[in-house]
């Protein structure tokens, strides 16, 4: 599961009162990128060097992601600390532990940031659950628009969320990651309605150990990454689900990954 940050956050880092709770938009105007991958213990001290890799490299995609907060219950908003081993304190106290207090490493670690983006068009929340070593649960990195707000036209391009995803798949060794628009989950197939296969979206990545499963349709934007990783989109434009063109292309795309979606879900497999 994804949990999205609580309306009681979004409504205090946004200072509303109890008769201002924003309402969340239509789902054409969520968008969402993904990427996940199956079991894999990893010290805490990995894990959070992997999550500064990722802040690093948003921000250096676009000034929307120069500025990190974080929520802490005694504080509120606080600002992202990129020292290493703040980070790894985070990280070790998202972990589960026992009723005696003991830390289960295998239950993973959970964690999340949003931008310090004013007005809340360009508000931004990434999410992490890493280091999971059991069956129950597939770790992923999670960004997100403001649900309770349409985004700005310059956040939703090809340009960052291609950035965004490549750099949550590649940091984390995804299995897979697909960028989409929240309404598009609304064609995926009833019993795929998980992340467990690459469904139909804006933009796909394949882990490079299965891109050689997928025949790219010549309709498709695609790139073969220097790690072997294969992406595809689209469309360079916004998808908009709407547009039969969008959906036509992200048809064929899916279409093309049937032999990796075919390949079972197991620890060896890494999905």
């Amino acid at each position: 599961r994804h949990n999205l940050p609580r309306i009681k956050i979004i409504n205090e880092q946004a200072k509303m009162t109890d008769t201002d709770d924003p309402c969340m938009v239509a789902l054409t105007d969520i968008y969402n990128i993904v990427g996940t991958w199956g079991r894999r213990p990893e010290p805490h001290d990995a894990i959070a060097s992997r999550w500064l890799a990722i802040i690093a490299q948003l921000q250096a995609l676009d000034p929307v992601f120069a500025r990190w907060l974080h929520w802490e219950n005694e504080l509120g908003a606080v600002a992202f600390d990129p020292r290493h081993e703040v980070q790894v304190a985070r990280v070790i106290a998202g972990t589960e532990r026992t009723t005696a207090g003991r830390l289960v490493l295998e239950a993973g670690s959970r964690l999340w940031n949003m931008t310090d983006s004013d007005p809340r068009s360009r508000h931004i929340t990434a999410s992490m659950f890493a280091g999971s070593d059991n069956p129950f649960n597939s770790n992923n990195v999670l960004i997100k628009t403001d649900p309770c707000a349409v985004p700005d036209p310059d956040l939703v391009t090809y340009r960052i969320f291609r950035g965004a995803l490549l750099a949550i798949a590649e940091t984390f060794e995804a299995t897979k990651a697909m960028a989409y628009p929240s309404d598009l989950a609304d064609l995926w197939s009833t019993d795929r309605k998980t992340f467990k296969d690459l469904n139909l979206a804006w933009i796909s990545y394949v882990a490079p150990r299965f891109a050689h499963l997928v025949t790219p349709p010549s309709s498709a934007i695609v790139e073969h990454r220097p790690n072997g990783g294969l992406l595809m989109a689209a469309t360079d434009q916004t998808f908009v689900t709407a547009n039969p063109t969008h959906l036509g292309v992200a048809r064929e795309i899916h279409a093309s990954l049937e032999a990796f979606n075919a390949v079972p879900w197991t620890q060896d497999s890494g999905k």
